[in-house]
């Protein structure tokens, strides 16, 4: 349990902490979280029993698939990249590591017992990394600049690839303390605050947690993962079927409309 709440802390700073090799290796706080989870568990792998096998599996199945791929259509048959680069070997033998390593941690977190009082410990823990998020993405778009969180790397482009703006310092960018990815932003609030609702009795999100969370997806400028989010507040606040099918509807009618008018739309949305 100590474990798993070390690892999901150590989500609020995602950005990685030093600077070793091809900047897809860099590792983060919670590559460390991640082998002291292991190291914490190791006592208890034969002991306690997995709470959902079921999911377990169709990610193992994930994790095979992915490692099928790489091998195929990256190092024997590279149709998919540039051939005589080995940025899509780099890549994505990172990716494989990191989907690995979430296997491994979802596994554990099978194996641990939540209790009343252990649910409302990872509640906070979540809280408290997902407001951060929230709060470092609203500071680097309208207070400061990337490198408040980025500037301890190197920044070499050679060795820092896309990390390079962002180590030299980017304003009005509100990815925070996640990654240069915008999408990764999106998706990494979305998570934090799904856990936060979940882990909360009755389950459900805080409104002034999800209006932070609306504003910091916002300015990330991940319009899909905005999306999904208000899709998914309705769900939490309001599950009713019928009203989430209209509400889609109506999305989707909205999003037609704007798409004939993109033009104005993003002179209107572009700031």
């Amino acid at each position: 349990f100590i474990g798993l709440c070390l690892y999901l802390g150590s989500q609020a700073i995602t950005v990685p902490i030093v600077a070793i090799g091809n900047w897809a290796i860099w590792p983060s706080i919670s590559d460390f979280a991640w082998l002291a989870f292991v190291v914490l568990s190791i006592p208890y792998l034969a002991r306690d029993k997995s709470y959902n096998w079921g999911i377990l599996r169709l990610l193992l199945a994930v994790l095979v698939g992915g490692v099928c791929s790489y091998v195929i259509l990256t190092l024997f048959w590279p149709v998919l990249h540039e051939i005589g680069s080995d940025k899509g070997e780099l890549v994505g033998l990172y990716q494989l590591y990191r989907l690995a390593q979430f296997v491994i941690v979802f596994w554990l977190a099978t194996k641990v017992p939540l209790s009343a009082a252990r649910l409302s410990v990872i509640y906070w823990v979540c809280t408290v990394a997902c407001v951060f998020v929230c709060v470092s993405c609203i500071v680097t778009y309208w207070f400061l600049p990337t490198s408040l969180f980025c500037g301890h790397l190197s920044a070499s482009i050679a060795t820092s690839g896309p990390w390079a703006p962002f180590i030299h310092g980017v304003e009005h960018s509100g990815v925070g303390a996640t990654s240069y990815n915008h999408c990764y932003t999106g998706i990494h609030i979305m998570l934090l605050a799904a856990l936060v609702a979940q882990t909360r009795r009755p389950p459900r999100l805080p409104p002034w947690l999800a209006l932070l969370a609306f504003l910091a997806i916002f300015i990330s400028e991940h319009r899909s993962g905005l999306i999904f989010f208000v899709i998914y507040m309705c769900l939490l606040f309001r599950p009713s079927v019928k009203y989430v099918v209209s509400f889609v509807f109506l999305l989707a009618i909205l999003s037609v409309l704007a798409a004939y008018t993109w033009t104005d739309t993003y002179a209107a949305l572009s700031e």
